[in-house]
């Protein structure tokens, strides 16, 4: 529909999308920057939205690289990626733990403490357990671990305790054998001045 504006005499024109008179020579102002209904490009997405309905576009979820928070840890992802992050990245989410299989929250918290997760044992054994092992494992099992000579008190490991422990004389033996050495050379010195060779 189109009129002609009394005051100045233009030729009126209506827009078929915001139904806005302006005059003619207006058009192309009109049709780029004022139409409310003009298509404009998101700065997020890229992609094409009525300029009237831009700002829910971008603040009212529609447009889906906008960034927004994630209600569980608080962190921000891009809107198409929140249901991804929710279900298998967010550090919050409720997930079965991977060694205990009991469902958990949140998950990497509870991964790293869990009971069964696997651990190395840090004497360089290279034995792998269930975490709730490893004390057990430290002080009565791992072969890489000092133990004390019940006979010397020497500090050894384990898995040579038992050769140590063969060759091992208590420092009580081992004073009584030095006593028994400097007695025999003490005899042997003191008999020979009696032999006559």
């Amino acid at each position: 529909s189109s009129g002609i504006n009394a005051e100045y005499g233009e030729r009126l024109l209506e827009c078929k999308e915001c139904g806005e008179e302006f005059e003619a020579r207006n058009l192309e102002t009109h049709l780029e920057s004022r139409c409310p209904m003009r298509f404009t490009v998101c700065g997020v997405c890229l992609g094409e939205v009525r300029y009237c309905h831009l700002e829910d576009h971008r603040v009212h979820y529609i447009c889906p690289k906008a960034l927004v928070m994630c209600n569980l840890c608080g962190g921000f992802v891009r809107r198409e990626d929140l249901p991804y992050h929710e279900d298998q990245e967010c550090p919050q989410r409720e997930d079965n733990c991977q060694y205990c299989k009991n469902l958990r929250k949140p998950i990497k918290n509870h991964e790293a403490s869990c009971d069964l997760r696997p651990v190395t044992c840090p004497n360089n054994c290279r034995e792998t357990m269930p975490a709730h092992r490893l004390p057990v494992h430290r002080s009565s099992e791992c072969q890489l671990r000092k133990v004390a000579c019940e006979k010397c008190s020497r500090s050894i490991y384990a898995k040579d305790y038992r050769d140590h422990e063969q060759s091992c004389i208590t420092f009580t033996e081992f004073i009584s054998f030095v006593v028994a050495v400097i007695f025999a050379l003490a005899c042997v010195l003191y008999y020979s001045k009696y032999v006559v060779v």
